[in-house]
């Protein structure tokens, strides 16, 4: 497999950010951003939602709030690897990956190439971070690469089928096997997101060596209307460190 490697200027306070392209599928190339730090303890894929277009080589990603994105820092800091990942090059138009993309064994496909890359970095346990619209690559890409990856995490998560994509817990997800972690916030108002769905992820992830929900309470009030957005109740607004603390913890086994 082919790839490109362009060391960003961006040094963080504890890993440095390459930014990757590689050949996945024919004529595509597929973008990821990589921070790794010292002595890590896993690789977290995370997926945004929406469109799923990041624009990693420029520096229009920065201001994206989505709550994987503006958070990633805390994981570092908690000495885990993160990898942001783009919109595949046949992706980058208008709709990004909605309308069943990202439920396609194209995206599964490029996904798996970028698993394959992280196996070259280190020998850690690589986890699937999925949020909102994310969460559909994240559960998409586990129930098909399971014997790949070491947990998912699921965060909002899609509750209903529409045009735009799949609900998750419309995925065969009793194919996982692998720990996974379904969080959604109580006042998550995202009429594709609501909260309950976490009951039937629970419900269809039966196989999964270990499950857990959590419901989140509390936080800043939603600095948008639009209760789809990042900064709202949807993207864990002023309790973003208090949920990341809990992901990591059930990554290391302790919830």
């Amino acid at each position: 497999m082919k790839y490109t490697l362009l060391l960003l200027t961006l040094i963080l306070t504890t890993a440095q950010a390459n930014l990757i392209t590689l050949d996945t599928r024919l004529g595509v190339t597929q973008q990821i951003l990589i921070e790794q730090p010292d002595n890590s303890k896993a690789s977290l894929v995370l997926f945004a939602g929406g469109k799923g277009k990041l624009k990693l080589g420029s520096d229009k990603y920065k201001s994206n709030g989505n709550f994987l994105i503006r958070t990633r820092q805390l994981f570092i800091d908690k000495g885990f690897t993160t990898i942001l990942i783009d919109a595949p090059s046949d992706k980058q138009g208008k709709l990004g990956m909605l309308k069943g993309f990202r439920n396609s064994q194209e995206h599964v496909q490029d996904i798996e190439a970028v698993l394959d890359y992280i196996k070259t970095l280190n020998d850690k346990p690589i986890w699937l971070v999925g949020t909102s619209r994310g969460t559909e690559s994240a559960g998409y890409a586990a129930v098909n690469l399971n014997n790949k990856i070491d947990g998912l995490i699921l965060t909002s998560s899609i509750s209903k089928t529409n045009k735009n994509g799949t609900s998750v817990a419309s995925l065969p997800l009793d194919k996982l096997t692998v720990p996974v972690l379904a969080i959604h916030h109580s006042q998550d108002a995202c009429k594709t997101t609501r909260p309950g769905v976490i009951k039937d992820i629970k419900r269809k992830a039966y196989n999964s060596s270990r499950f857990k929900s959590k419901l989140f309470d509390g936080g800043d009030e939603p600095k948008n209307s639009n209760p789809c957005k990042a900064k709202t109740y949807h993207g864990y607004l002023g309790i973003e460190n208090k949920v990341v603390d809990y992901m990591a913890a059930f990554i290391k086994g302790r919830e």
